[in-house]
């Protein structure tokens, strides 16, 4: 017996899709969410979410005089010979500034036609150095020296905040025109750890890769100029504090202030860690060449001769800078850059120059090593331009070692030098500017910056003491007493 299937169910036909339908179907996929996004802007804007934030008002140039298009006036302004300088403070010659540094005994051992443009300047790190190079290596020069990489630790925040590339940049910008990404994105900060751009949580090898980076671009921005390069040198023999610490609990806990070997990365000593000067020797190695010279000065850093040689952690005294030109000046002369020099190696300041720096550097010195800052201020016997800061540094040394009789000293000085009403009305002007929230700190006033001598419940400790030395000198109640306990209790 035979089975008759059932019929199959009659199907229907179907057509392909003809193109214009094809693309009608990918256009709608692909702009659904575009439509979408249309729609939720438009919401955004309706109830005024995320609205744009206005731009800053413009600032200061970042550099003052040392502003890119200002450089560049300076080089149109001057001929060659010409020598142009990239440092921080050594090469703009602290304590003297742009009185006197190895820039300067250069040029005038080279002879009265060259010009010295020195772009140097106190705090810059290799960020500065490179925005002053590119402008300077884009004019002919007859060469450029850099020594630069002390300052490394000093601005981590610029390093932190370090700009991604521009291309990157210019796509955030364009989508932050929106309100739905400017929304997203305050999400996501809401969301992100907060540590993620801290300051302390860059590791010395980020700093390290940082100023290798900035490097290499400043040897790419003046491959077509005669460039010296430099390593740089530093106080061997200067104590510091322990990291985290105060400077009277470091003295507490070891009873004096040791050194930091060089070869070891110190963020509270703000000198060059040692992956600085490797990298500066790597990188001439690598792009060793007719036009870059490397010079190494470090023989100059001698232990046990620091504070022969250095004022205090990293600026040189006046012969070493001399020492420094001559060096350079040697080398550019061997190249055939210059012809030999017409002038002699030598600085021209006077007796009461390097008496005044002594004594500033001497104060200066508190903020690393009071002990060392002790001796130096001990065999200044007669201090003249700086004997407020004097007193009160002689002060807070002997606060930090516990040296009850060196308080007193310090202050009744100190006390004796507010008796001159110039001298006291300068206190007041420094007094008025910090009350007023336009100065950092005490630094307009006296050679440290709050909070890094002592802690709050020493400050409270050394304030207690010092007001007792005031009482008891007669002007507790006096105008004179009162504006140094006042100038204390900013300053520290």
């Amino acid at each position: 017996m035979t089975t008759t299937p059932p019929p199959e169910a009659p199907t229907d036909a179907v057509e392909p899709a003809s193109r214009p339908q094809r693309w009608r179907a990918v256009a709608l996929v692909l702009l659904s969410p575009v439509l979408m996004l249309v729609a939720l802007e438009y919401v955004l804007w309706v109830f005024d979410i995320a609205a744009p934030v206005p731009p800053p008002k413009a600032s200061a140039p970042k550099f003052g005089v040392y502003e890119p298009a200002r450089i560049a006036e300076k080089m149109k302004a001057s001929k060659l010979p010409r020598i142009v300088c990239l440092g921080e403070s050594t090469v703009a010659g602290a304590p003297f500034e742009q009185r006197m540094n190895m820039c300067t005994v250069m040029a005038e051992a080279l002879g009265p036609d060259v010009t010295l443009i020195n772009l140097a300047s106190s705090a810059q790190d290799s960020n500065d150095v490179l925005a002053h190079a590119k402008v300077a290596c884009s004019h002919p020069q007859t060469f450029v020296y850099a020594y630069f990489g002390h300052n490394e630790f000093l601005h981590l925040e610029r390093y932190a905040g370090f700009k991604p590339p521009e291309a990157l940049q210019a796509t955030a910008r364009f989508f932050s025109q929106f309100r739905f990404f400017r929304l997203m994105g305050s999400w996501v900060a809401r969301d992100a750890t907060p540590e993620a751009f801290d300051v302390p949580s860059m590791t010395d090898s980020e700093v390290y890769d940082r100023f290798e980076a900035n490097y290499r671009e400043l040897l790419d921005a003046c491959r077509e100029r005669k460039l010296v390069i430099s390593k740089v040198i530093a106080n061997p023999d200067l104590g510091f504090r322990n990291d985290g610490m105060t400077l009277r609990q470091t003295f507490e806990l070891r009873g004096n202030f040791a050194s930091v070997p060089m070869s070891t990365s110190c963020r509270t000593c703000f000198r060059a860690g040692p992956r600085v000067n490797e990298l500066v020797e790597e990188l001439g190695v690598e792009r060793a060449g007719p036009n870059l010279i490397m010079v190494d000065p470090t023989h100059l850093q001698v232990h046990g001769e620091g504070f022969e040689t250095f004022w205090d952690h990293c600026h040189p005294k006046p012969d070493v800078h001399v020492a420094m030109a001559r060096e350079v000046v040697d080398a550019v002369v061997s190249a055939g850059w210059v012809p030999s020099p017409r002038g002699t190696f030598t600085h021209d300041l006077t007796a009461r120059e390097i008496a005044v720096a002594e004594e500033d550097r001497a104060v200066y010195n508190l903020r690393y090593d009071p002990v060392a800052a002790i001796r130096l201020m001990d065999d200044i016997k007669d201090p003249t331009d700086v004997s407020l800061q004097f007193g009160v540094a002689q002060a807070v040394a002997g606060y930090i070692v516990d040296d009850p009789e060196r308080v007193e000293r310090g202050l009744r000085y100190a006390l004796s030098k507010l008796q001159q009403p110039q001298r006291r009305k300068a206190v007041e002007s420094c007094i008025n500017t910090m009350e007023g929230g336009t100065a950092a700190g005490g630094s307009l006033c006296l050679n440290w910056l709050p909070g890094t001598l002592i802690a709050d419940d020493e400050k409270v400790a050394f304030l207690a003491r010092a007001r007792g030395v005031v009482v008891s000198s007669g002007e507790g109640d006096d105008d004179v007493g009162a504006l140094l306990m006042r100038l204390l209790e900013l300053s520290l």
